[in-house]
């Protein structure tokens, strides 16, 4: 038809058009890149702090709920060290498996950096994030990693802190959340603890730590709680406690 635009003008379209999509393509590319993890395929830090910020707001907004958990693998480091990294990514792979197969559809999970990684739970009270750790924990160690012909579980360490309880402040509550994942560690690691600030909700995190704490004080009072092969000294301990419980020293030392 006369009316038709001529070939060239046709051909041109077509590779401006062609040209526009791949740029479009190469640019969502580039976005995905900056805010994902390379080897999980999760967000990445600085995408996961975007998101608690906007719902931080949101919290503040309508006085809702937000918890944050933080995630740290037990044996990363052991497994990294002694049997390479492709065993460690294998590890990190399988632990960021879990962490997405346990999630809520509105949750977003994050590798932090190294073996961490960060949850967050819209809407969801401290009760609801302990339920959540639980559940992780369980299938933590259930789940089997294979390394060297070997077959080992998963644990991990977890903390939570939630908004507005605990803070009304997205900083402070990444921060409350990664302190109540290290006293986690420190009370044996394979469970998780909640910040103490707040709520009574978090008692249960406080609680559960005492075991720990209880033994610390022990062992701080002993002068000699060990034999000298190493061990330790189960009469004296014993003998201290009953004094110290008797006392109350040692859950009042917290």
């Amino acid at each position: 038809s006369r009316h038709s635009p001529p070939a060239p003008v046709c051909r041109l379209a077509h590779l401006v058009g062609r040209a526009l999509a791949d740029a479009q393509k190469a640019n969502e590319k580039v976005i995905h890149l900056a805010e994902h993890d390379v080897l999980t395929g999760l967000i990445n830090r600085r995408r996961f702090q975007k998101e608690i910020e906007r719902w931080a707001g949101h919290s503040a907004r309508y006085q809702r709920e937000v918890a944050v958990m933080f995630v740290d693998l037990d044996k990363f480091k052991h497994v990294n060290d002694t049997y390479g990294h492709a065993a460690g990514d294998r590890y990190l792979l399988a632990a960021a498996g879990v962490l997405q197969r346990g999630r809520r559809s509105t949750d977003y999970i994050a590798r932090w950096g190294g073996d961490e990684f960060a949850v967050l739970l819209p809407e969801a009270s401290a009760e609801v994030a302990a339920e959540m750790a639980n559940k992780l924990l369980s299938v933590f160690s259930n789940t089997k990693v294979s390394v060297e012909g070997q077959e080992m579980n998963i644990s991990a360490s977890i903390g939570i802190a939630v908004m507005p309880q605990h803070t009304g402040n997205a900083d402070e509550l990444l921060m409350f959340a990664d302190a109540a994942m290290y006293e986690a560690k420190q009370c044996g690691r394979g469970c998780w603890r909640s910040d103490t600030r707040g709520d009574d909700s978090a008692q249960l995190g406080r609680a559960a730590a005492r075991p720990s704490h209880l033994l610390q004080g022990l062992v701080a009072a002993t002068h000699t709680p060990f034999k000298s092969d190493g061990s330790l000294n189960l009469a004296i301990v014993e003998k201290q406690a009953a004094r110290l419980l008797q006392d109350g020293q040692v859950l009042g030392n917290r």
